[in-house]
C-alpha cells in the first residue's frame, strides 16, 4: 500500500489531522482526515475539492480558538497576573468565564507569553487598578 501524505500536508499547512478550521473567503468549517480535506455541510462531513486552493495559496487556513474538552487541562493566570495555575476543564462557570475573557491556554508557555499583555490590560491605569 502506498503512503498516505494527508498528515504531512496538514502539518505543512499548520494544522493537525482532525483539527477544525476555516479558510479565507469561506465561512464553512474544514478539517483534514486520512481521506483528504473535508468540509462540514448540511449532511455532515463531506470530501472537499478545495484542497487545491490551499496548496496553491489561493486561500489560507484560519485557525479557530482552542476549545478544551471535558477533562482537558488548561493554564490560566493567577489573580496577580504573574503566576500561572492549571485546571481541568469541566464546563463550569469559572472555566467559561476565563475562556470568554481570553485567559485559557493550551500550554504553560502560551500563558506565560500572554501575561505581559494581560497585566497591561487588567492592571494598568485604564484597567482594574483605577
Amino acid at each position: 500500500m502506498a503512503k498516505n501524505y494527508m498528515p504531512e500536508i496538514a502539518k505543512m499547512l499548520g494544522v493537525e489531522v482532525g483539527e477544525i478550521f476555516k479558510m479565507t473567503d469561506y465561512n464553512s468549517l474544514y478539517r483534514f482526515t486520512e481521506r483528504g480535506l473535508e468540509f462540514k455541510g448540511t449532511a455532515g462531513w463531506c470530501l472537499s475539492e478545495r484542497i487545491e486552493w490551499l496548496l496553491t495559496g489561493r486561500n489560507e487556513i484560519l485557525k479557530l480558538p482552542w476549545q478544551p474538552k471535558e477533562g482537558d487541562n488548561y493554564y490560566h493566570p493567577a489573580s496577580n497576573f504573574k503566576d500561572i495555575y492549571y485546571a481541568g476543564w469541566g464546563n463550569t462557570i469559572f472555566d467559561i468565564a476565563l475562556k470568554e475573557a481570553g485567559m485559557i491556554f493550551k500550554t504553560k508557555e502560551e500563558c506565560e507569553a500572554a501575561l505581559p499583555e494581560l497585566r497591561k490590560k487588567y492592571l494598568s491605569e485604564t484597567g482594574a487598578d483605577r
